[in-house]
């Protein structure tokens, strides 16, 4: 029994022991307060009772306060520089095991991606891995060795092993190794040429493909999301269904790319080349497309709500039911567009040139129509309700069946418009038989009104020195 309790008093004392000395500078701290308390109660003691006969006066509480007050002081300035160094000490020892931890790491990447290079390059030399069949066992192989490989790699590495198959020619058309579902996240492959590759559902969220050559990649149903694509030629490159939400597009060249229900939702287009791309119900909500080129696109049932489209070309776009709502289009430039059905309710026409577009049916409720030049522009049936034309031209346009109720607009505008039978005045009179104004062009015939803006370049914004030589003008 004594034993038992002798083991248990060691076992507590070491552990008193051990815990005093890991935080020996609180425990060194504390014992040094020790000498102040003890005074502290022979002070209270001899104030209550002092001794007699010994020649000292009664200590007062400021006497006390006054010996001990440097003392105390350089104490708890001590305490803080002890634990600031302690601080400091295992801010060093983490940053070091840290940087230790990424060495190795580093060096096993770098290990698995020689392994990788050498197992690969034996199926291509020894086993033919290029002209095998679609269903032979050595792609399968080679598929899923090349996935498990992605998933552990950092992106770096990543994307040499993504130039690797494209430079070997396995991810080019025909598809050797199918990278659908491949684990590319954060890859990192600025200015990589990966024409024709197909990287159709593959995981490429933050990825770094700056000034990347991608022209014709198949892309379709791949996740970009966040990705960075500034000045990237992306021209013919097939992204149905792509998800490029918040992605950076600044300056790229879409021409002619299929983006049919992609997701490009606070994705950054400023300066792009769109001329041509189909993006048919993508989503573009919030998009940034400032000065976008986006000359003849279809964008039919596009959600461009909220988006940023100031002084964008839009000439002969299709937008036919196309969510404008809120859009900002000041200065943009949307002659002979096709904008029927179209819901620009709030959307910012500023200054914009909509010379012969045909807005027919549109929803135009409240917008800001200020100084817009919308010469011969098609509004029949459409709804102006709070609509703001200040200083808006609208020499011959059709405005018959509108709805101009609480619209701001001068009867000197309205007196030189094509027609107004059938359409509802800012006082909510309705007009009910055809005006044939004087429109200034002899017969009534329709003039050719040049645009305001002049006209730009088809492949605006031009791709940079590396891009023109290595896909020379067509």
């Amino acid at each position: 029994m004594r034993e038992k309790i002798k083991e248990r008093v060691k076992r507590v004392l070491m552990r008193l022991v051990k815990e005093a000395y890991e935080h020996r500078y609180t425990t060194a701290f504390a014992l040094s307060l020790v000498p102040l308390i003890v005074v502290f109660l022979y002070w209270a003691v001899w104030t209550q009772n002092p001794p007699q006969r010994t020649g000292f006066a009664v200590i007062t509480l400021w006497d006390w306060l006054t010996l001990l007050l440097f003392p105390v002081i350089f104490g708890i300035a001590a305490f803080f520089f002890i634990r600031t160094q302690r601080d400091t000490n295992r801010t060093i020892a983490s940053d070091r095991l840290r940087t230790e931890q990424q060495i190795a790491e580093d060096d096993r990447n770098q290990k698995t991606l020689e392994a990788y290079f050498t197992y690969m390059t034996d199926l291509l030399v020894e086993r033919g891995l290029r002209h095998t069949d679609e269903d032979n066992e050595v792609r399968r192989v080679a598929r899923t060795r090349t996935l498990a490989v992605l998933r552990g790699l950092d992106g770096e590495r990543k994307g040499q092993v993504l130039q690797f198959l494209h430079e070997s020619d396995l991810i080019s058309k025909p598809t050797v190794v199918n990278l659908a579902g491949a684990y590319l996240n954060g890859a990192y492959l600025p200015q990589a040429s990966l024409l024709d590759a197909d990287l159709r559902d593959a995981n490429l969220e933050n990825a770094v493909l700056d000034q990347a050559n991608l022209r014709g990649a198949y892309l379709r149903e791949a996740n970009l999301h966040g990705a960075r694509l500034r000045e990237a030629y992306l021209r013919e490159a097939n992204l149905r269904g792509a998800n490029l939400g918040e992605a950076y597009l600044r300056e790229a060249n879409l021409r002619g790319a299929y983006l049919r229900g992609a997701n490009l939702r606070g994705a950054n287009l400023r300066d792009g080349n769109l001329r041509d791309t189909n993006l048919r119900d993508a989503n573009l909500r919030d998009a940034k497309l400032r000065g976008a080129y986006l000359r003849g696109a279809n964008l039919i049932g596009a959600d461009l709500a909220w988006a940023d489209l100031r002084g964008a070309n839009l000439s002969g776009a299709l937008l036919t039911g196309a969510n404008l709502s809120g859009a900002n289009l000041s200065g943009a430039t949307l002659n002979e567009a096709n904008l029927s059905e179209a819901n620009l309710g709030q959307a910012n026409l500023r200054e914009a040139d909509v010379v012969l577009a045909d807005l027919s049916k549109a929803n135009l409720r409240e917008a800001e129509l200020v100084w817009a030049y919308l010469v011969w522009a098609n509004l029949s049936g459409a709804r102006l309700t709070g609509a703001d034309l200040t200083e808006a031209t609208l020499r011959g346009a059709d405005l018959s069946g509108t709805d101009l109720t609480e619209a701001k607009v001068l009867d000197e505008q309205l007196a030189i418009v094509k027609s107004l039978e059938g359409a509802t005045l800012p006082t909510g009179r309705r007009q009910g038989r055809d005006v044939k104004p004087d429109t200034g062009s002899p017969n009534g015939q329709r003039p050719f009104i040049p645009p305001k803006t002049a006209v730009e370049p088809d492949d605006l914004p031009l791709p940079s020195n590396k891009q023109l030589e290595e896909h020379p003008a067509e």
